[in-house]
């Protein structure tokens, strides 16, 4: 355990500000489930906490603590890295429907690991259908920062089935599907630099002429594949370039 005088020297970007654990999670559940699968989250904080693939019996995610709700970036033109993490976040509001298909969630504070408060709105809805889940949800900033990135949802547990013995992510590139390991070793695509963990960015970069890595095609799917069954996840909004 650190003590006060070793944290204060902590670099900004250390690993340590980005270790984001769910404490006392699970006493209140907001639960979606059907015959194929089961999704509960975290009433108090809307972390994801628990995902099950029932005919096979996969617990995709089951270990409470790393249960995460969104995470995010702000920035200003003096200040650059604040992580932001939706567990230390305010969640306003956190209701299922009455025929139980719907979770909505929103969250009405940001705040930064330097402590800064931001003005903002995150509505978010996660609904059930056929074995399906669709997340969806809108943002308002109205700070004085700008939201670079947000993710949402986190999956913060991936598992492997009992079965297998690999776990891989898959994407197309040009003609054929490319394979990179997830489990048991994980491939790194991203640097020795610029990252604190082993990173994984699907796609090579930007279309734009003159950019390494621009010469391939916006991807809207990947799957994640084990020995005898796997998860696709895709982005169905049209709208969305």
């Amino acid at each position: 355990m650190k003590n006060s005088s070793q944290r204060q020297f902590e670099p900004l970007g250390s690993p340590s500000t980005e270790d984001w654990w769910i404490s006392g999670a699970g006493y209140e559940l907001l639960i979606l489930e059907d015959s194929t699968l089961r999704a509960a989250f975290d009433a108090k904080t809307g972390a994801w906490i628990d995902f099950q693939y029932k005919p096979t019996g996969w617990k995709i995610q089951q270990r409470v603590e790393l249960g995460q709700s969104f995470r995010a970036f702000a920035a200003w033109k003096d200040r650059l890295f604040n992580p932001i993490s939706g567990l230390s976040c305010q969640l306003r509001r956190a209701t299922i429907d009455a025929a139980a298909q719907q979770i909505n969630l929103e969250w009405d504070q940001l705040h930064t690991s330097g402590g800064i408060e931001l003005a903002f709105n995150l509505a978010a809805q996660v609904r059930l259908e056929h074995g399906r889940l669709t997340f969806s949800g809108t943002l308002k900033n109205l700070s004085d920062a700008t939201i670079t990135t947000l993710s949402w949802p986190v999956l913060g547990d991936l598992r492997p089935p009992d079965n297998t013995d690999f776990l891989n992510r898959e994407n197309l590139d040009y003609g054929t599907m490319k394979r990179t390991p997830l489990w048991p070793r994980t491939g790194n695509e991203r640097g020795y630099y610029g990252t604190n963990y082993p990173i994984q960015i699907e796609g090579k970069g930007s279309m734009l002429p003159g950019i390494p890595g621009a010469y391939h095609f916006p991807q809207r799917f990947v799957l994640l594949s084990a020995r005898t069954q796997g998860i696709y996840i895709g982005v169905h909004d049209a709208s969305a370039r």
